[in-house]
């Protein structure tokens, strides 16, 4: 977001002389992002060999391998 959004934050600033329209971009992209992050789903313990390209497990996902801690 940093680096694509130079310019437009720079014609914000532009066009309305204040950080206000800025600061609404920011908020916009900041909720935007929880947004994605609230509807991905979880893959922590899920073996992504076992996942077939529509993203439907092709085996049971409660399967984790259980190895000794380090």
């Amino acid at each position: 977001m940093i680096r694509g959004s130079q310019h437009r934050t720079t014609a914000l600033f532009a066009e309305y002389d204040s950080a206000t329209p800025i600061a609404l971009y920011v908020i916009g992209a900041v909720l935007l992002t929880l947004i994605a992050v609230g509807v991905a789903r979880e893959i922590r313990n899920r073996d992504l060999a076992d996942v077939t390209a529509d993203g439907t497990p092709s085996a049971p996902v409660d399967r984790v391998a259980k190895t000794p801690a380090p």
